[in-house]
């Protein structure tokens, strides 16, 4: 599609990378991508934010939490390695977040795709330089680590594994998922969340670290405070894994 980037672009404009990981994850040139059965699905997805300034006590972060799930292309849950692959504790999600254009209507534009494509393209450089131009800063906590179940907590919403070889009801299929509970926007507008996932175990001679999957979020607002139509009740979803004791998982009431 036009407009989306095949590649990463240039990190300068990324959020702050957490102690030991720069190395890893700003490398020259490029991360490549590669082939792996490892994939994201946004379980939750966004659908507003009221915007806070970095130093901003109240912690006002996008509502609801974006929580993603991680699959596997043909997974069997009878499959000591599968499962060893899925709980694996060195995986690490990065969040971006971009800016989606808006027509005159106020419209939201295609300026990113659901998914994208991971080979090089002729226009490969242009597009970069687009990607650039549209990520915009985003505060709070931008890589997260998984958090293992031994069962669905929400069976009913629960994706399929594609391909997969599933035996027994999703309610006893393990999973895997990765909670942004702190992410927190400066500026109001309409913007999208870039998902990469990434190995950080992974042995590396190059100093470059494989991109191993992408999934970008619905296009959301987020607000001024004075425009700001409140918070949501916490999702279901949240409630379990904060039961669980997934790391960041808030509940809150309605406002």
């Amino acid at each position: 599609m036009s407009g989306v980037p095949s590649r990463p672009a240039s990190y300068a404009a990324m959020p702050p990378v957490p102690s030991g990981f720069s190395h890893l994850l700003n490398p020259s040139p490029n991360p490549p991508f590669t082939l792996s059965r490892l994939r994201l699905f946004v379980r939750q997805q966004p659908a507003a934010a009221r915007t806070c300034a970095a130093g901003d006590k109240s912690r006002r972060s996008v509502d609801p939490s974006p929580i993603l799930q991680l699959l596997m292309t043909d997974f069997d849950s009878q499959s000591e390695e599968d499962i060893k692959m899925l709980k694996h504790s060195q995986h690490v999600v990065a969040c971006h977040l971009f800016a989606v254009c808006e027509n005159v209507s106020g419209a939201l534009g295609g300026r990113v795709a659901d998914e994208v494509s991971h080979q090089p393209t002729p226009n490969g450089q242009k597009e970069e330089e687009e990607e650039e131009d549209s990520i915009r800063n985003v505060y709070g906590k931008t890589y997260v680590s998984p958090f293992f179940v031994e069962a669905d907590p929400e069976p009913s919403k629960a994706p399929s594994h594609p391909g997969s070889v599933c035996k027994g009801t999703p309610s006893s299929i393990p999973s895997t998922f990765f909670v942004f509970a702190d992410l927190r926007i400066p500026t109001a507008g309409v913007y999208r969340l870039r998902f990469r996932l990434i190995n950080v175990g992974e042995p590396t001679v190059t100093g470059k670290i494989p991109i191993l999957h992408e999934v970008w979020s619905d296009s959301f607002r987020a607000f001024a405070s004075k425009d700001f139509p409140g918070m949501r009740p916490t999702p279901y979803l949240s409630e379990k894994l904060k039961a669980l004791g997934a790391d960041g998982a808030k509940s809150r009431k309605a406002k």
